[in-house]
Parts: C-alpha cells; sequence; structure tokens
C-alpha cells in the first residue's frame, strides 16, 4: 500500500488493486484504480511500489512459497493471510 497525498494504492496479489481518492471518498467505498483521470497516477504508484520491492529485497507471498514454508517449517510464513494452515 501506498499513500501519496489524497490518493491510496494497493497492489493486490488475488485481487484487482485499488485506488481510493481519500478527500472524495474518505470511507474507501468506490475503488477508481480503472478510472482514465487516474491513470497517471496509478501508473506512477505502481512503479513506486514495484521499486521498493525491488529496493527492500520485500517478497510477495504466493501459493508456492507459502507451501515449501509449511512443509519446512511446518507453519506459513508469518501467519500468511492468503493461505490458512491447520
Amino acid at each position: 500500500m501506498i499513500r501519496m497525498g489524497k490518493l491510496k494504492y494497493t497492489m493486490r496479489l488475488y485481487e484487482r488493486d485499488t485506488l481510493y481518492d481519500l478527500d472524495l471518498d474518505p470511507h474507501e467505498q468506490v475503488n477508481r484504480i480503472d478510472d482514465p483521470a487516474y491513470a497517471e497516477k496509478v501508473a506512477e504508484m505502481r512503479e513506486r511500489m514495484l521499486a521498493w520491492y525491488q529496493e527492500t529485497a520485500d517478497w510477495v507471498p504466493n501459493r508456492k512459497t507459502c507451501v515449501s514454508t509449511v512443509v519446512k517449517r511446518g507453519r506459513c510464513q508469518e501467519t500468511c493471510p492468503h493461505h490458512r494452515f491447520p
């Protein structure tokens, strides 16, 4: 998730990305990710998020990494929000 001024962008792995204009929509009810008026800002925020992932070596959890973690450690990485393992 990244905020730039009044905009809040969240990059999703398994769902649609979200963009909220917090001035117009403080309760985050209207996803403006496909609104052409915000296309330039979405591209900029997406690039910043990807750069941050690369600079920090942060990883995005996915089923393959979670399953391999379960096999090695017996549990999902940091209680992964994407998968529920007993």
